[in-house]
């Protein structure tokens, strides 16, 4: 499932599971889903990026930097697994983009799930 909610330590927390996907239309219909179950959200959601296995092209930073933008309100805090090589630069780019204070990218699915949580 490409965007789920799950439980951890009590708090909802949005999955986005990019892990696998290899093309842009991929990543953009899993980041559209997500964005559409955040969009009736009283406050801000915890959202959880998983990246591992997956194929980042141009197409789908450019759509993830509008959506960051227009969902700004809607994001409390934000963490990211999977992400090396050029997916860093990226990811980076992102942040400049976005002016996205609250995200980090983390090693491992736990550590990054507690850090949204904590």
């Amino acid at each position: 499932m490409p965007a789920s909610w799950i439980e951890h330590r009590g708090r909802k927390v949005l999955i986005f599971d990019y892990r696998g996907q290899k093309t842009d239309r991929e990543l953009i219909d899993t980041l559209e889903a997500g964005s559409a179950m955040m969009q009736p959200l009283p406050a801000p959601a915890l959202l959880f990026n998983d990246f591992e296995g997956s194929v980042i092209g141009s197409a789908f930073m450019k759509r993830v930097k509008q959506v960051g933008r227009q969902n700004r309100r809607l994001i409390g805090r934000s963490a990211l697994i999977g992400i090396s090589g050029l997916k860093v630069i990226f990811f980076n780019a992102y942040l400049r983009a976005t002016g996205e204070r609250q995200t980090r990218a983390f090693r491992l699915r736990e550590e990054g799930l507690d850090f949204l949580v904590g």
